[in-house]
């Protein structure tokens, strides 16, 4: 299963530390947060987002993809 998280920066880092170290993981999908509303993405956002990656074809597993930039304009 892929980890879906809103807490960005720390995953970067074990996304990083697991690709030195030659791992495999399922796959990290990134969600920014500024706490402003209209910009944070709402859960409706989220599905969508997700909808769209996963239409897209893009690999999943041993990838970290920010969800914020697959949001439907």
């Amino acid at each position: 299963m892929a980890l879906i998280t809103k807490n960005p920066r720390d995953f970067w880092l074990l996304h990083g530390q697991w690709q030195s170290a030659g791992r495999a993981h399922s796959g990290i999908l990134l969600i920014y947060e500024d706490n402003i509303k209209g910009k944070d993405m709402e859960p409706s956002d989220i599905v969508r987002a997700l909808a769209n990656l996963l239409a897209s074809g893009q690999p999943i597993a041993s990838e970290i993809h920010v969800l914020n930039h697959w949001r439907s304009p």
